[in-house]
């Protein structure tokens, strides 16, 4: 897939989502317990408007045997095509073997450093055991609406936690994507490698919107734009590469670049950033 849908389209995708977001928490400002699960049921709808009948939506868990269950994912998209997908299922919940699952989302109302952490290790851990399975790799976002500011230094210290410092020698195991919404901030993991495959480095982009085009608009929905873009990216790596862990690119479907004006990389093993064009 080139490049053929423009980037206008998902731009109305990222105006619309936010759109419905902020609806909701003005009407329900009182239901705050209950607002996680408005926000998951607005992405859950805009990522089936895209899917195939080969794809559904399920929240639950990965199954690989008894020693490996993964906890509880919001947002899992399954492949329908495998062979026997499901252990148990029953509405939209479901325990599923990993070998199935093509994409892994956590969604989080208020990301702050214990609920990062709880979901930054969901995925790690539903990574662990979807590599079990020996069917490739397992794309994983975090999404969170509302967060504190994500300074370069409240990133240190929070990949420096002892949970997800354990994953440091497997940075496979770390999510590709973390959106921290209302603080309009969108992380990237991207893999370094030598034209042999062998990785140099690991880092974080951190994207900026180019406040000169006279397109420009609301930092969030760009990034909501760029967010939903990448989901439906490494689910068409998914059947383009049956599965193996690649360095997916949401210019496999719209091109984002001409938008940016800039980015940082943020080094979690050593935290800082260094700035690029």
């Amino acid at each position: 897939m080139a490049n053929n849908i423009k980037q206008d389209f998902f731009d109305s995708i990222g105006k619309e989502l936010l759109g419905k977001f902020r609806r909701i928490n003005h009407l329900t400002t009182k239901a705050t317990g209950e607002i996680g699960d408005y926000h998951e049921e607005i992405l859950k709808e805009v990522l089936k408007n895209f899917l195939s009948r080969r794809y559904s939506i399920k929240t639950g868990y990965m199954y690989f045997d008894s020693d490996n269950v993964s906890k509880q994912i919001d947002i899992m998209i399954i492949d329908e095509n495998n062979p026997f997908t499901y252990l148990f299922q029953s509405g939209d919940f479901a325990i599923v073997r990993p070998h199935a699952v093509t994409c892994a989302i956590e969604v989080k109302t208020e990301l702050n450093q214990n609920e990062f952490e709880k979901a930054f290790m969901n995925l790690s851990e539903a990574i662990r055991i979807k590599f079990l399975s020996k069917t490739g790799g397992l794309m994983s976002f975090i999404f969170g609406y509302d967060s504190v500011n994500p300074t370069n230094e409240t990133l240190d210290k929070w990949f420096k936690l002892p949970t997800i410092g354990s994953t440091r020698n497997n940075e496979e195991l770390w999510p590709s994507q973390i959106l921290f919404l209302n603080k309009a901030q969108l992380l990237w993991a991207y893999n370094k490698k030598d034209s042999k495959g062998k990785k140099l480095d690991r880092y974080y982009y951190r994207l900026f919107q180019d406040k000169t085009k006279d397109d420009k608009f609301d930092d969030r929905a760009f990034h909501l734009s760029i967010f939903t873009s990448a989901i439906l990216a490494s689910i068409s790596n998914n059947e383009i590469n049956s599965g193996k862990m690649t360095n997916f690119n949401s210019g496999d479907i719209v091109d984002f670049t001409k938008s940016m004006i800039s980015f940082d990389r943020f080094r979690p093993e050593e935290g800082h950033t260094f700035s690029g064009t």
